[in-house]
């Protein structure tokens, strides 16, 4: 009993870490400057945040005496900010997207005019973090649900410019032994990191990752120049941005199944020694997640289960001889097969304890 009870206290005072990690280790915020008609700064706006990704709704700061403002400390999504001074009009700009460890620069002029007024500025979203020096690419959950790989952190990164893997993945067929990714000739520094939080083993350079679950991320961010000096290693850092739950109950499901694969077995190889070559049994990979309020802004839930692996057949390996298979046997010639799977469950809390303090 009290070995469970240290357990619990461990796993708990791990959420409160990991919550208090992410806090101070989130870059993602909405900056900018505030002018009238004549150019002039405008002190003392009242500026708001809102957005879905928020479980508190809105985020609000106000412009200081130089007419700058920086919301902090924001959730991946998109936003609309809201500026509101008494004798000016009310001003909105929509559709400001934001991902993980960006930026977005929204510079606004009002006018004077009644409060009751709302002026909506469009424009495209800022693509561009000048604020930041840190060279890094996203892969959004609309992304990766489009792209045909092994959904895991290292397979992803091998689509993006500059990053190279170790290893090859394709279609999840190398899903199942962890590889390395490097950038501007690194040798396997990775940094894995969930919501701001380092989580990898201490085996060798401290790289070697767990097998992560891939419904319950959001996105995926890879730096590949200018990391942070609290991260310990060059290379490549990972982050992974956790998916929350929301106001509206939401559901999503995955099943993906592969089982042909190309044959490039010939006389040559024959010749050679080569007597049956590695093939693909079967590939498969299902997804099921839920996620919602249990309490409208307050208490969110997010739940994800994941069930993937793969069985290949091993060239030149038997496990008895060909000729001796039997009926159940004979489709592979009692050849070695690799079978590998992975479940994993996965469960967030995330609570807006006060307004300045949420736990997840």
């Amino acid at each position: 009993m009290e070995i469970w009870k240290q357990r619990v206290l461990t796993a708990i005072a791990g959420a409160l870490l990991c919550s208090a990690s992410a806090s101070a280790q989130s870059a993602t915020s909405i900056t900018g400057t505030v002018r009238d008609a004549s150019g002039g700064v405008l002190p003392g706006v009242t500026v708001e945040a809102a957005s879905p990704a928020l479980i508190e709704r809105v985020r609000t700061t106000a412009t200081s005496e130089s007419g700058q403002y920086r919301i902090i400390d924001l959730r991946p999504g998109t936003y609309t900010v809201t500026f509101t001074l008494p004798g000016f009009n009310t001003v909105q700009r929509e559709g400001i997207v934001l991902t993980t460890d960006f930026t977005a620069q929204v510079n606004i002029d009002m006018k004077v005019g009644a409060i009751e007024e709302t002026l909506t500025v469009t424009g495209a979203s800022p693509v561009v973090d000048v604020h930041n020096a840190q060279v890094q690419q996203q892969i959004t959950r609309e992304t990766l649900d489009l792209l045909p790989t092994g959904r895991s952190a290292w397979s992803l990164a091998k689509v993006l410019p500059g990053i190279t893997s170790s290893g090859t993945d394709v279609g999840g067929s190398g899903g199942f032994q962890a590889l390395t990714v490097n950038v501007h000739g690194s040798k396997g520094d990775n940094v894995y990191q969930i919501d701001g939080m380092t989580v990898q083993s201490g085996i060798g350079n401290g790289t070697a990752p767990q097998y992560y679950n891939d419904g319950q991320f959001e996105e995926y961010t890879y730096t590949t120049s200018a990391i942070p000096a609290e991260v310990a290693y060059g290379g490549v850092r990972i982050q992974m941005t956790s998916r929350d739950g929301g106001n509206q109950f939401k559901g999503y499901g995955l099943a993906q199944y592969a089982k042909w694969q190309t044959d490039n077995y010939n006389s040559d190889l024959a010749s050679a020694g080569l007597r049956t070559p590695d093939a693909t049994i079967r590939i498969w990979d299902t997804q099921a997640s839920l996620g919602g309020p249990i309490k409208r802004d307050k208490l969110w839930f997010f739940a994800t289960n994941r069930y993937n692996g793969g069985d290949f057949l091993i060239g030149n390996s038997f496990y008895r001889d060909p000729a001796q298979c039997t009926e159940l046997e004979r489709p592979h010639n009692c050849q070695g097969v690799d079978d590998n799977w992975i479940e994993s469950a996965v469960g967030r809390l995330t609570y807006q304890a006060t307004p300045k303090n949420k736990i997840a």
